[in-house]
C-alpha cells in the first residue's frame, strides 16, 4: 500500500493550482477596477447634484468645493486611486479650470459620465483642450445647467 504521494504528483497539482490561479487573478482585479470606476462615477453625479443644489440655494458657488459638496476632494481634486482626475482652480468667481487627466482607470470614470457635458461648455473666448476645460461661473451657466439632465 502506498502512503504518500510521488513528487510526479505533486507537481502535477501545484501546475494545475498554478493555471487556475493565473486565469482567476485577472478577473479578480479586473471586477475591482470595474467596481472603483462605478463608485467614482457615482460620487461625480453626487459632486455635481450637491453643487448645483447650493449654487441654487446660495445663488453662487464657493471657491471652497468642500463647502458646496460631502463628496471628499482633496486639494480641490477628484483622485482615482490616488490619481487626480479632475483638478479644480478657480479664477476669482467667474471661470473655474478643471485639469483633466483621462489615463487609466480616470478615462473610464469620465467617459461617459454627467460631467461630461460639462467639460465641453462653451466658455467664450476660453477654449478647451483635451487636459484642460473652463466652465463659466455666471448666471447663463445656471441657465444651462438647468437644461442637462444628470
Amino acid at each position: 500500500m502506498k502512503k504518500a504521494f510521488t513528487m510526479i504528483e505533486l507537481i502535477f497539482a501545484i501546475v494545475i493550482i498554478g493555471i487556475l490561479a493565473a486565469v482567476a487573478l485577472p478577473r479578480l482585479s479586473a471586477s475591482r477596477d470595474d467596481a472603483l470606476v462605478a463608485a467614482a462615477k457615482l460620487d461625480l453625479k453626487t459632486a455635481l447634484s450637491d453643487v448645483i443644489a447650493y449654487n441654487l440655494t446660495q445663488g453662487r458657488y464657493s471657491t471652497n468645493i468642500k463647502e458646496m459638496t460631502s463628496v471628499d476632494f482633496k486639494n480641490s481634486a477628484f483622485k482615482v486611486k490616488k490619481k487626480e482626475c479632475l483638478k479644480f482652480i478657480f479664477h476669482g468667481m467667474r471661470v473655474m479650470e478643471v485639469r483633466i487627466d483621462r489615463s487609466g482607470l480616470c478615462g473610464r470614470v469620465l467617459d461617459g459620465s454627467v460631467v461630461e457635458p460639462y467639460l465641453k461648455m462653451d466658455a467664450g473666448e476660453l477654449k478647451h483642450s483635451d487636459s484642460v476645460s473652463y466652465i463659466p461661473l455666471d448666471s447663463s451657466t445656471i441657465s444651462s445647467i438647468n437644461g442637462l439632465k444628470f
